[in-house]
């Protein structure tokens, strides 16, 4: 059986993506995956003994990237609550977990909840990677700019204006003070380690380039097979054959619903092993 990576996306009030992230401590070119067996395993708490007993045995021929993408502006209270307990539950496990983050949550949480934001910094299981989301004008469906009429070198100076500086949320205009790509950056120590914009075709290119000069060596593309090793414009394609989002399954078998995504997966023509 062919060994397939099914992107397992969770929610933090709101929608979302997903990628492969490297250790936050250890960023290199090309992170490897890993078998989710491969993981030291704690004791299992006694609350959720009773339904660890009931998991099947891992198959050796899967791999599985969990990915958060992280909002809420309007609910940061929640948001930051819900945050806390998924990066303690991937801790208590010792498994991965990418957190997309976009310039304003970050400032949010460093003005907000300064605690939160270190542990985004320090847990040995998260990496940090970047999203963007409207007003930026470049974001799939939203160009009220009008940069599909711009020439490439303005599009770039654009693209890099919005991932250098805050964005105000009401007019969509950059203001002075930093912002987008290079601020969360600058907040967790280090450049995310994936960017998503998922903008338009005619927009991507100069997107890529601003991300992949600012330090990204991921990206993200959904509705498609991208298996390790795939690039797009320079970065990287996160691995994705299955994107099984939690938010979709609500009140199912959590079991046969993941068991039916990895078919999925294994079934996806053109899917490799990474």
């Amino acid at each position: 059986m062919k060994r397939v990576c099914t992107s397992i996306v969770l929610l933090v009030l709101a929608s979302f993506a997903c990628t492969l992230g490297a250790p936050a401590t250890q960023p290199t070119s090309q992170p490897a995956a890993q078998p989710l067996e491969t993981a030291t395993q704690p004791e299992v708490p006694t609350e959720m003994a009773e339904t660890a007993s009931t998991i099947a045995p891992v198959n050796v021929n899967n791999y599985a990237i969990f990915s958060i993408n992280v909002q809420d502006f309007s609910h940061p209270a929640e948001s930051a609550a819900v945050l806390d307990k998924i990066i303690t539950l991937h801790e208590t496990y010792n498994v991965p977990v990418d957190i997309y983050l976009t310039g304003q949550m970050a400032e949010i949480y460093a003005a907000q909840y300064p605690e939160l934001l270190e542990r985004l910094k320090t847990s040995p299981v998260v990496a940090v990677s970047y999203h963007v989301r409207p007003p930026a004008p470049y974001y799939n469906g939203y160009d009220w700019m009008g940069m599909a009429q711009m020439s490439p070198d303005q599009q770039y100076e654009v693209v890099k204006r919005y991932e250098t500086h805050a964005t105000d949320p009401v007019t969509g205009q950059t203001t002075a003070a930093s912002g987008g790509y290079s601020r969360v950056a600058e907040l967790i120590g280090y450049p995310p380690f994936s960017a998503g914009a998922l903008a338009d075709a005619n927009l991507e290119k100069q997107v890529m380039r601003v991300f992949k000069e600012m330090g990204a060596q991921f990206t993200i593309s959904h509705g498609r097979v991208n298996n390790l090793g795939d690039v797009k414009d320079g970065l990287y394609i996160k691995p994705e054959q299955s994107d099984y989002k939690l938010y979709e399954h609500a009140g199912q078998d959590a079991t046969q619903s993941f068991e039916e995504a990895l078919a999925v997966a294994h079934a996806t023509k053109g899917a490799h092993a990474p």
